[in-house]
């Protein structure tokens, strides 16, 4: 019987992440500039619209969709398959040292929570070993969603 993953809320230590906080809603717009003039296609129009014809589950890659919005606070319509990881993950630069310490911290725990939730999911599908890197929105959800890169279509 598989073991299930415990839920955000089990683990009880991203409950203050969810919390009205000025300084995550200034690193939120940061990180919204670096896809400045997109229209944001909504969870179910980026998949209708780019992940659709890969034939993944779609449940599966809402469940993805769900992990960035919740891990970046960035309504994840704004992605395209094409975009670079490092859009995500790159640190966001301030001149305040006292933000600069929050977005730091913010920015690691981001990118560090939605890559072990990725591993999870490989050890899942058995494909750990298939995937050497994940570059680009696209590979993140087909890994996702068990694909091996030789299986995908884009």
């Amino acid at each position: 019987m598989p073991v299930s993953k415990p839920t955000l809320f089990e683990t009880n230590i991203y409950l203050p992440l969810l919390s009205n906080n000025p300084m995550r809603d200034m690193f939120t717009e940061k990180l919204l500039s670096r896809f400045e003039g997109r229209k944001d296609l909504g969870k179910e129009g980026l998949y209708e619209r780019y992940f659709k014809d890969e034939g993944l589950d779609k449940d599966l890659v809402l469940e993805c969709f769900e992990d960035i919005e919740f891990d970046f606070c960035i309504p994840v319509g704004v992605l395209r398959p094409e975009d670079s990881m490092t859009k995500l993950t790159d640190r966001i630069t301030t001149n305040n040292p006292f933000l600069w310490f929050w977005w730091l911290g913010r920015n690691e725990f981001s990118g560090d929570n939605l890559l072990d939730d990725l591993n999870w999911k490989l050890k899942q599908y058995g494909t750990s070993d298939c995937w050497k890197q994940i570059n680009t929105v696209n590979d993140l959800v087909c890994a996702w969603c068990g694909k091996k890169p030789e299986e995908r279509k884009g």
